[in-house]
């Protein structure tokens, strides 16, 4: 027999075995659960190459390097360009830290989300029944490593579709595609990694910021510095309507640092797609920048209503934000936000 083709038949034969060894296959929602976990738990470092649409439509590609660790104090995360303008972000437990080379610029934001790594949904209470579809794919290899695709599809309008292939031997996603809509929407953005690295292997010398920050400017945080006031009183405001399947999951009624001013800080999620909506009171005199921004899949809409300064900010459908915007009302006592 040919060597090659021995060959052929012999990795065929074990893959074989392996597949009917009896065990029972993970389903798509516990393959979602070991991802979740993956992402914020595993140390973990690796290059990866992220492609997403731009507002004007032309496609942005970049080269990054992320590194993840998890320490005694808490996540330490840095991502950092290796294409392009030099830029990094530094990402704590407290913080968030974003430096352009540049602009000679530094942005700190104490809005702190979870991992860095860009398109990817990582909500821990994954209910997805009710608005997408959720199949297996076919096993690949990304950056040498053996994966499983995911197929994550949307019922509605209002949220993005995946897919997802993940690390089988730890379920970290090693490259993902953002649908509009479905698989034969548009693609908004693409990632996959192209070496990864995990546990001892991690060096984390390069969690160290490569840029000085001597005589870097520092900018604001386009969302208020502030801090959160423990509260059991709800919203003043919210939307009346709100897309079907998203919930209210977190409220914070904050307060400025120089104690003036107050506004509202509320997440909805469907268990996959989460989206931020602030409602700020203007000082006398501001006015908001009304508009759509659009990076990839995540979408930014701002709207004044008289004195309220209201943003939606999520990896959703330009829809899903703008429904969210334009319904928020002042909240009377007992009043439900009815679903879309």
């Amino acid at each position: 027999m040919n060597k090659s083709l021995g060959t052929v038949a012999l990795v065929g034969m074990l893959v074989g075995l392996q597949a009917s060894a009896g065990q029972p296959q993970p389903s798509p929602a516990e393959w979602m659960s070991r991802m979740s976990q993956a992402v914020e738990n595993l140390d973990y470092q690796g290059t990866f190459v992220y492609v997403h649409t731009l507002y004007s439509g032309e496609q942005s590609i970049d080269s990054m390097r992320i590194t993840h660790v998890n320490t005694a104090n808490g996540t330490r995360e840095r991502l950092h360009s290796i294409t392009g303008p030099q830029r990094e972000i530094i990402r704590t437990d407290k913080a968030v830290k974003c430096v352009f080379a540049e602009d000679r610029s530094v942005l700190v934001d104490n809005h702190v989300g979870r991992s860095l790594l860009p398109v990817l949904p990582l909500d821990d209470e994954l209910s997805t029944t009710a608005q997408y579809s959720l199949k297996m794919g076919v096993m690949g290899r990304v950056a040498g490593r053996q994966v499983q695709a995911i197929k994550i599809r949307p019922r509605d309008k209002y949220r993005y579709g995946y897919t997802l292939w993940l690390d089988v031997e730890n379920g970290l996603p090693l490259k993902s595609v953002l649908h509009d809509a479905n698989e034969q929407g548009s693609t908004l953005a693409r990632l996959m990694f192209t070496d990864i690295r995990f546990g001892d292997a991690v060096d984390q010398a390069e969690l160290a910021s490569a840029i000085p920050e001597e005589r870097f400017e520092l900018v604001s945080s386009p969302i208020p510095m502030t801090k959160a006031v423990s509260t059991d009183k709800p919203p003043r405001w919210s939307p009346a309507k709100v897309p079907a399947g998203f919930r209210l999951t977190s409220h914070n009624h904050e307060e400025r640092d120089n104690g003036q001013g107050l506004f509202e800080h509320l997440v909805y999620s469907d268990g996959l797609a989460t989206v931020s909506l602030y409602i700020e009171i203007l000082a006398d005199g501001q006015q908001a920048i009304p508009g759509l921004s659009r990076m990839g899949g995540m979408n930014a809409y701002v709207q004044q209503k008289d004195t309220l300064k209201i943003t939606a900010i999520g990896e959703v459908p330009e829809i899903t934000v703008k429904t969210l915007v334009d319904n928020v009302t002042q909240v009377t006592s007992g009043q439900p936000a009815n679903s879309d």
